[in-house]
């Protein structure tokens, strides 16, 4: 685990070697703290990236999901607009019927 500490000797290590006055050992020191640093950075990376998919996962599914209704919703909306223009076309085809029965009702009364 990242200690402050650790992190107090990388920045003192870090500064020596800017200055050249690492010694041998302490190089491999750096590096060792080097790599443990970017391992745990490595790691919690990952945990964020796990996290991400996650997310990215969950969010995908609730999008195909939405897809789906809209597509019902569609097919739905297409039916009715379907229903309403059979039902004017049986209103027009009833209120002709109406007139042409008035208008025949009409004319056998004239001929009376």
């Amino acid at each position: 685990m990242w200690t402050n500490d650790k992190q107090l000797r990388l920045n003192h290590l870090q500064q020596m070697e800017e200055q050249e006055t690492l010694a041998p050992e302490e190089k491999s020191e750096l590096q060792g703290l080097l790599l443990e640093l970017e391992g745990e950075e490595w790691d919690m990376l990952a945990s964020a990236l796990q996290s991400l998919r996650t997310e990215q996962g969950r969010l995908q599914r609730e999008q195909s999901y939405v897809e789906m209704q809209n597509a019902v919703l569609k097919a739905l909306a297409q039916r009715y607009h379907d229903l309403l223009d059979r039902a004017k076309m049986q209103l027009e085809s009833i209120q002709n019927e109406r007139e042409w029965l008035r208008s025949e009702y009409a004319h056998i009364l004239e001929e009376a």
